[in-house]
This record gives C-alpha cells, structure tokens and sequence, in this order.
C-alpha cells in the first residue's frame, strides 16, 4: 500500500473568510449589532483566511453581543 501525497489547501478570499465567520457568529440572524462591524472586520483580517481560525472565532463569539467581548478577542494574541 502507497503512501498519498498531502493535498494543500489554500487560504479562503477575504469574502469567504468573512462569510465563513460571521454565519458561525450569529447563524442565520439577520439583523446585526452595527456596533460589531467594524471590531468583527478586524477580527476576520486577523484569521488570514484561515478557515479553521474564522470557524473557531467566529464559534467564540456566537452568544457574545457586548463590544468589550468583541474588543477582548481583536486585541488578543490567537
């Protein structure tokens, strides 16, 4: 039995990215905290088009609507 060849995946467009994390931070909500749009496009830029990290962040801030939350994931090291 062979061995496979690794498959590299490349990074998500900045659209994807974005779609990627704001459908796991609020689901099919349609309306949208205005406050939380500008702190949520920092924290998408973050990810670099990573899908796992759009998906983990995004994932961390589902329940979360204060700013303060939103700020503390923006300026954190992940």
């Amino acid at each position: 039995m062979g061995a496979l060849q690794p498959y590299d995946l490349s990074n998500l467009s900045p659209e994807d990215c974005w779609f990627l994390f704001m459908r796991r931070a609020f689901g099919h909500q349609e309306e949208i905290n205005p406050d939380l749009e500008a702190i949520e496009k920092e924290i998408v830029k973050k990810c670099g088009g990573v899908p796992l990290a759009a998906k983990t962040l995004g994932g961390l801030l589902r329940f979360k609507r204060e700013e303060r939350e939103w700020e503390n994931v923006r300026d954190s090291e992940i």
